[in-house]
């Protein structure tokens, strides 16, 4: 397995759970109903199909791309990436450019076979968590931990703010002495989300991609690596095949439900359509530390290859907004340990997802999952 796990991680992903705990503690009081720690706000959930290319190469048939042609049903999240439920973007102030920020898209494909990951409980499933930007900000396990900290300290000080992690990891201005590995990550880390809430189209400093008029309208990435079988190593991405020209409605303190909403019931345009691709790399050829355990590291495409694709999701229109489906959104979960062996997650952000997800999980009272299926099959 391309790892390189550090000796103090697994202490430290203890840590961490337990802080994203005592942060929802603080962020619902008195039996107030508790909502994910990250990715709070969603869009809408929306119930799909994803299709296998049936001309799809021998190199890529693994796990759910194991079989050309096959189709699963699946479900879809859309959501603001933020800890909280908030406005979907913050207007700029004196008319300046709105600041936005990282938006997500959870797949889930239902009536999965193959060999599971280990504890699973119930219907297996394959989870494909994915954010509208090809990185995550925080690279490691031991970045995630202090920035978990800062949350909950602000948190008990009456507004939760992660600015504080940089005071603690950036060295102080005219210290004179070079800095740490550390510090060059935080350094990283700060770029990453200036561009994550830019709204210029700057190669260098600007927005990744246009922020979207809709959920439908971004790409979206996994943003770090996992396994195809057992002898490669993917990241993946999903595009949709047309998007909206219009203006994000940032007035509108949730234009994207809106959005999408207006969307999923456009006779007109039709179903939604998107290519599911994925970018592979030999296991052998992998640098642990670079290309596995800093998930704030993109993989070019010069060096790593291009993307190819080996899928369809198709979302047909469909009305989001009912109570019913609203509450079967809030319980549905998604994590990147729901899967196959064949699609094992790789790197210490993914080591930590797994831990802090199902704590997160089960403070909410919500079932382990794979996910209660006879209860999502309602969705639609």
């Amino acid at each position: 397995m391309p790892e390189k796990v550090p000796a103090d991680e697994a202490q430290q992903i203890m840590n961490i759970a337990q802080l994203t705990i005592e942060q929802l503690r603080y962020r619902y009081p008195d039996e107030r109903r508790v909502l994910r720690g990250v990715h709070a706000k969603d869009h809408g959930c929306v119930h799909a199909a994803f299709h296998v290319l049936p001309d799809l190469p021998d190199a890529f048939r693994y796990g759910v791309f194991a079989t050309p042609g096959r189709s699963y049903s699946a479900l879809v999240r859309f959501s603001n990436a933020s800890t909280v439920v908030a406005q979907d973007s913050t207007p700029g102030e004196n008319g300046g450019p709105p600041a936005h920020g990282s938006r997500g898209m959870a797949v889930k494909l239902l009536g999965v076979e193959g060999t599971p990951l280990p504890n699973v409980h119930g219907a297996l499933t394959q989870d494909f968590l994915m954010i509208n930007q090809p990185v995550f900000a925080f690279a490691n396990v031991e970045d995630y931990e202090v920035l978990s900290q800062v949350l909950l300290e602000t948190l008990k000080a009456g507004k939760e703010d992660p600015a504080p992690f940089f005071a603690r990891r950036l060295p102080a201005a005219g210290s004179g002495t070079p800095p740490t590995t550390a510090q060059l990550r935080a350094h990283n880390t700060l770029k990453l989300i200036q561009r994550i809430r830019s709204s210029t189209s700057d190669p260098v400093t600007g927005a990744f991609q246009p922020p979207p008029a809709s959920p439908v309208d971004n790409d979206y990435f996994s943003a770090s690596p996992f396994l195809l079988g057992q002898q490669q190593v993917m990241r993946f991405r999903i595009r949709p095949r047309s998007r909206s020209m219009d203006e994000p409605n940032v007035r509108d303190p949730n234009y994207l439900r809106t959005a999408l909403a207006k969307r999923l019931s456009n006779l007109s345009l039709g179903d939604v359509i998107f290519d599911f691709e994925v970018q592979v790399r030999p296991a052998d050829s992998i640098d642990p530390e670079l290309h596995i355990e800093n998930a704030s590291q993109e993989w070019p495409e010069s060096e790593a290859g291009p993307f190819h694709p080996v899928a369809t999701l198709t979302i047909p229109l469909q009305e989001i907004d009912t109570p019913e489906r609203r509450l079967q959104c809030e319980r549905l979960v998604f994590t990147p340990w729901h899967g196959l062996e064949d699609h094992r997650p790789l790197g210490g952000i993914n080591r930590m997802r797994r831990a802090v997800y199902e704590a997160s999980s089960m403070f909410r009272n919500l079932p382990k999952e794979p996910s209660g299926c006879s209860n999502i099959a309602s969705i639609d």
